[in-house]
């Protein structure tokens, strides 16, 4: 089958032309809050900005398969951390739990919400073979800026 194409465009939701900046952020639980604001606030620039996160649930496959829910509880107390952040800063922001393919993450939520940048937020080992893979097939998946935030206790 190799590499799967780029689906068909779906129209992007409409912005509202109310000149607030809109991040959508992919922010995994091993990234921290500190680097999520010293990455969000630069690219507001000063505008109000709006955010809709989305934080995967990073379940292992034998957890998936056995339904626990370990990882969606974890999920979303990052999501409600980060929530909880981003509206101390100011920034209106909603979200929730996403795919644990943070691509197909993206793709959902680009249908959900009409963003101006794609921020994925991981944590220190941001910097592996992996990671840079994410980034480079966003960068040539998606057609507006991608910013790539590593966070963590080493970084």
């Amino acid at each position: 089958f190799g590499r799967s194409q780029r689906p068909a465009a779906e129209p992007p939701p409409v912005r509202p032309g109310d000149g607030a900046y809109r991040l959508l952020v992919i922010a995994d639980e091993s990234g921290t809050l500190d680097a999520l604001r010293d990455a969000v606030v630069p690219h507001a620039s000063g505008r109000a900005a709006e955010a809709y996160v989305i934080a995967p649930a990073l379940a292992s496959r034998l957890g998936r398969w056995t339904g626990d829910e370990t990882a969606y509880a974890r999920a979303q107390d990052h999501l409600d951390s980060t929530l909880g952040a981003l509206t101390a800063l100011g920034i209106d922001v909603s979200g929730r739990i996403g795919s644990p393919d943070p691509i197909q993450a993206a793709d959902d939520g680009l249908r959900e919400f009409g963003a101006d940048e794609l921020l994925f937020v991981t944590g220190p080992g941001g910097g592996d073979a992996q990671a840079l893979d994410l980034i480079r097939n966003a960068r040539d998946r998606y057609d507006l800026p991608v910013t790539h935030v590593v966070g963590g206790p080493s970084a």
